[in-house]
């Protein structure tokens, strides 16, 4: 998986006890979007929104967790359990009752949680307040989640989804187009959904379902051109990965001595590049490079990594650009630490189609 990076810069009107993981003190945190997960960011201007977590009354290490908009209105309140907290690490366990926002202070949702976990009927709104969808959120084993639809009503309050079976519609971050619908049975996608891309405007699709199962996907560009997929985004990448990337690339390179004679290391070094849509790599560069011999044999080994295949949004290929280090981060699953993965810091800029 390919993760993005992380920036470090925490407020903190805090003291944290590590021994415990004990907080003893209200925690403020800001945050940027991102497409896998959210960046912690320095400052207030950088960031999206800020989250404030605060000390448990009961002694447990269940705490209250608030999120703000960038102008200080709600945006979600919870309990949860916090493990390695503000590191590339962070896990958030959220029980009982979560609650998220508009900005315009309505309703949005309401869940359950257990250990973290979606469980039961959650409901959405519409920013004037009305009722929007129920699905069902289950538990199918210990990491995965899954729900089914209930209950979905169009912007005119006419109920159009009922008891699992019907149309749903699906909107806009704004609600002010369906970008998505097609019908359900039994809780479940059934037949042919029509949508088109909010970020690309000229992008339509067409996505065939069976009993909630994909059974096959057409992209369409803005010539008409037809495109199959089988997932809906696709980044640029490497045959065998970007981990598989990072061993090919290290095994062609031929590391420079240092002036004091060690060899130059690659733990702290960032690269960028651009992928081209027929899957050709172009315009590499270090960029935090100490030495034009160390940059020299950066740019020899990429050349000889060839196996790229390019970004595809809804089968259709498009021109991106990877900034990513070189140096992978261990991203741990569970509480206990004994599942992890190892991912390489890094983002994908989607440049054009």
């Amino acid at each position: 998986m390919f993760k993005h990076s992380l920036i470090t810069g925490v407020f903190l009107i805090l003291s944290i006890n590590t021994a415990t993981c004990e907080i003893t003190d209200t925690i403020k945190t800001y945050f940027k979007y991102r497409a896998s997960y959210d960046l912690i960011v320095s400052t207030p201007d950088s960031a999206d929104y800020y989250r404030l977590v605060f000390p448990s009354d009961s002694g447990e290490n269940f705490y209250e967790i608030r999120q703000y908009y960038k102008s200080s209105k709600i945006l979600r309140e919870g309990r949860g359990q916090i493990i390695n907290l503000n590191t590339e690490n962070e896990q958030v366990y959220l029980k009982g009752t979560c609650t998220t926002f508009f900005e315009n202070g309505k309703k949005k949702s309401f869940a359950q949680y257990v250990d973290g976990d979606k469980q039961g009927n959650e409901t959405f709104y519409f920013p004037d307040g009305s009722i929007y969808c129920i699905v069902r959120d289950y538990l199918v084993h210990d990491l995965i989640t899954e729900s089914e639809k209930v209950t979905c009503y169009n912007k005119q309050g006419e109920k159009i989804c009922s008891n699992g079976n019907g149309i749903w519609e699906n909107y806009d971050e704004n609600f002010k187009h369906v970008v998505l619908s097609g019908p359900v049975k039994k809780g479940k996608p059934d037949g042919e959904w029509h949508g088109y891309s909010t970020v690309i405007d000229s992008i339509k699709y067409m996505i065939k379902f069976n009993n909630g199962n994909f059974v096959s996907g057409t992209g369409y560009d803005k010539k008409g051109v037809a495109y199959p997929f089988k997932t809906q985004h696709e980044e640029a990448n490497y045959t065998r990965g970007m981990l598989g990337f990072l061993g090919t690339f290290t095994g062609y390179l031929k590391l420079p001595v240092n002036p004091d004679g060690t060899k130059a290391m690659l733990d702290t070094l960032a690269v960028s590049f651009v992928i081209e849509k027929d899957g050709h790599a172009t315009e590499f560069q270090s960029l935090n490079v100490t030495t034009m011999e160390l940059n020299d044999a950066l740019i020899a080994a990429f050349n000889k990594c060839k196996n790229w295949s390019p970004g595809r949004y809804f089968g259709i290929p498009y021109r991106s650009k990877i900034v990513m280090a070189l140096k992978p981060v261990r991203k741990y699953l569970d509480k206990n630490k004994t599942v992890w993965m190892d991912e390489l810091p890094g983002h994908q800029i989607i440049l054009g189609f």
